[in-house]
C-alpha cells in the first residue's frame, strides 16, 4: 500500500462509519473563501490520473472494480458505488476536506468531549451569550453530533488541484492498512456550515 501511494495509483480511505462519501462535493482548483473558513479536518495525498478519469468508488473489492473500470455508470443503477469524473491528465495532489456535520467532525468532537475539553471553547463561543449561539450548537448540545440532513449541510468536498511539490505520504492505519488520519484544524471563527443546495448544481469557477 505504501508503494502504490507513493506511485499514486490510488488514495484509499476509510471512515468510522458507513456512507461516508455518499453527498460528496468534487471542486477542480480553488475552494472558495467560505469553504477555506469553514474546513475542519483534511487529509492529502498525490494521484496520478494518467488517462483523463478521476474515479470515486466505495467498497474496494475486487469484483467492484471489474465493474467499475470498463463503465462510465454502474451497471445496476440500484447500486452506485462510484461514480467517474473527466480531468485534465496529469499528476494531482488529491485533498479530502471535512466540514462542520461530516463523520469525522463529529468523531473528533466525540475525542474533545472524553477528553474533558469544552465544545464551545473549541468552536470560540465561550464569549457569546447563548441565545447568539448557532442553531446546530443547540442541536449538538442535545444530540452530541450535528446532523447533516437537518441542516441541509454539505459534509465533505474532494478537491484536485496540480501537484507542484511533493507532499507527505498519508499515515496508514496499522489495523485496516488503509488513510483515514484527518489533520484536524480550529477555524478562526465559529463553523456555520457549508449550505448543502450550493453544491446541487455544477460551479465553474
Amino acid at each position: 500500500m505504501q508503494q502504490l501511494l507513493k506511485e499514486g495509483v490510488c488514495f484509499p480511505l476509510f471512515f468510522d462509519g458507513d456512507c461516508a462519501l455518499d453527498d460528496v462535493a468534487i471542486v477542480i482548483g480553488d475552494l472558495s473563501e467560505k469553504e477555506e473558513d469553514e474546513w475542519i479536518g483534511r487529509i492529502q495525498s498525490k494521484l496520478e490520473i494518467p488517462c483523463g478519469e478521476f474515479m470515486v468508488m466505495g467498497g474496494g473489492m475486487e469484483e467492484g472494480f471489474e465493474d467499475a473500470l470498463p463503465n462510465d455508470e454502474a451497471p445496476d443503477p440500484h447500486f452506485t458505488f462510484f461514480q467517474k469524473f473527466k480531468v485534465e491528465a496529469g499528476t494531482y495532489l488529491v485533498e479530502v476536506y471535512a466540514f462542520l456535520s461530516s463523520m469525522t467532525v463529529n468523531f473528533h468532537w466525540d475525542e474533545l468531549q472524553e477528553r474533558g475539553e469544552s465544545i464551545e471553547e473549541w468552536c470560540q463561543l465561550h464569549h457569546v451569550a447563548k441565545k447568539d449561539y448557532p442553531e446546530w450548537m443547540s442541536f449538538f448540545s442535545e444530540e452530541d453530533y450535528v446532523d447533516s440532513e437537518d441542516f441541509d449541510l454539505q459534509e465533505y468536498i474532494i478537491r484536485l488541484t496540480p501537484l507542484t511539490q511533493e507532499v507527505p505520504l498519508p499515515e496508514l492505519d496499522e489495523e485496516y492498512n488503509w488513510c483515514g488520519e484527518f489533520k484536524i484544524r480550529r477555524p478562526e471563527k465559529c463553523p456555520q456550515g457549508l449550505p448543502n443546495k450550493d453544491y446541487r448544481t455544477t460551479r465553474v469557477d
